[in-house]
């Protein structure tokens, strides 16, 4: 909250979000609110898969779309 410097208003919003913003799937717990680390900018919320997985790929968008090549998308 303070890190994205968002109100309490928005942070309680945020963790009232069900459903991650990439996969779609109901987030059961931790509710992660993804942000742009160059820009700071609220992307939006995920679940904890989807975070991670955008953590491990440094969010590169190359890398995603050679990693939907691979798996034959």
């Amino acid at each position: 909250r303070r890190k994205l410097k968002i109100s309490d208003e928005l942070f309680e919003e945020l963790q009232a979000t069900t459903h991650c913003q990439c996969c779609g799937n109901f987030i059961e717990g931790k509710r992660c609110i993804d942000h742009c680390h160059t820009t700071m900018k609220l992307r939006g919320v995920l679940c904890h898969k989807c975070n991670t997985a955008l953590g491990l790929v440094d969010d590169n968008v190359s890398t995603l779309k050679a990693m939907i090549e691979y798996l034959g998308g």
